[in-house]
């Protein structure tokens, strides 16, 4: 009832009866415009705090309500046969993406060639609706099309943000994966950050070898560690799923200094990886072989390895071993290992 009272009577703000100007105020910001929030200090006897349903509010959005109607949109986006009315304005704010991709649509020489002088309506498509009893342009279309690839309800999400503040971002906690590679194509730099913090928040045993394919692939440290903790707790179940990872994504887990597994069940890993398909992987091998620290694993370890495929086959592989083996042979202790082995 509060909250139908302050929607009827438009009261924005409640003033608290306690006088305030002998306090000062403590001010915060709230993250989003669909909630409301009363602010008062932090010694008052009460406080007040209205939260708007979202979807309340974003169905009260007038912006939402012409969004959806394609009222002034001034250009359309086109993903996998489906067409989005959209406002260019809208776009360019939030995404560098559209903006120079409409840019590019201003500049192109079509503008020239398909704009009637008589309306001032132009198409890329070199077609003009015109209203001919009024002489006015009904609508002026600018389409960008997309990569087939993106989702499209994440992509969906994403315009309707755009144009629609109160409107909050909703996709599934699956697709935040599809939904970090539609913002950084798109250019969508703010959700971008917030989709990271909130995959390494999420980031767990079940899901860490996708996010960390995905931070590889996008270039993304901060999800990265956050994946690497995850990694090194869970390794002995995660070893028969490693070989699926790509040899740019293994190559930048095994280079990392904060990975806590010992070096043995790393080398069995990589060994692992290129076990699993053979044929295509050993360029693969001979670019993760010297990742390893087989300094560590001794040359009980290395004795171990040494003739294990693709070594014998590898010559760059052959000569980090046996540069190894010299190495270690000048330490008192492993010159006994070695003479064991020999």
């Amino acid at each position: 009832h509060l909250v139908s009272f302050l929607h009827c009577t438009h009261i924005s703000t409640i003033t608290p009866s306690v006088d305030m100007a002998q306090r000062p105020r403590k001010r915060t910001r709230a993250e989003t415009r669909s909630t409301v929030l009363i602010e008062s200090s932090a010694d008052d006897a009460a406080v007040i705090a209205i939260d708007v349903a979202r979807e309340h509010a974003a169905r009260a959005d007038p912006a939402l309500q012409l969004y959806e109607a394609g009222t002034f949109s001034d250009g359309a986006v086109t993903l996998n046969g489906r067409r989005f009315e959209v406002s260019r304005v809208a776009l360019a704010t939030s995404s560098n993406f559209f903006r120079e991709a409409f840019a590019e649509k201003l500049d192109s020489p079509e503008r020239s060639a398909n704009l009637d002088p008589n309306n001032q309506c132009e198409s890329t498509k070199g077609t003009v609706d015109l209203n001919r009893s009024t002489q006015t342009c009904e609508s002026t279309e600018r389409a960008v099309e997309l990569d087939p690839s993106l989702n499209t309800q994440c992509v969906e999400a994403l315009l309707r943000f755009a144009h629609v503040t109160e409107a909050p971002l909703q996709v599934p906690a699956s697709s935040m994966h599809e939904m970090l590679n539609a913002a950084r194509q798109l250019g969508f730099v703010r959700v971008v950050a917030t989709v990271i913090r909130k995959l390494a928040r999420r980031c767990n045993a079940s899901n860490v070898l996708m996010t960390m394919e995905l931070a590889g692939r996008h270039d993304l440290p901060d999800l990265m560690a956050a994946c690497v903790p995850v990694i090194s707790d869970h390794f002995d179940s995660l070893l028969p799923s490693l070989p699926r990872l790509s040899c740019d994504c293994f190559a930048l887990l095994l280079a990392r200094d904060d990975i806590t597994v010992d070096e043995v069940r790393l080398v069995d890993a990589v060994f692992a990886w290129y076990a699993s398909d053979p044929t295509n992987r050993l360029c693969g091998f001979e670019r993760l072989f010297p990742l390893l620290r087989l300094t560590e694993i001794g040359v009980a370890g290395l004795a171990r390895i040494m003739y294990a495929a693709p070594v014998p086959e590898s010559a760059s592989a052959r000569q980090l071993v046996q540069r190894t083996i010299e190495f270690l042979a000048n330490k008192p202790h492993e010159r006994a290992a070695l003479t064991a082995v020999n």
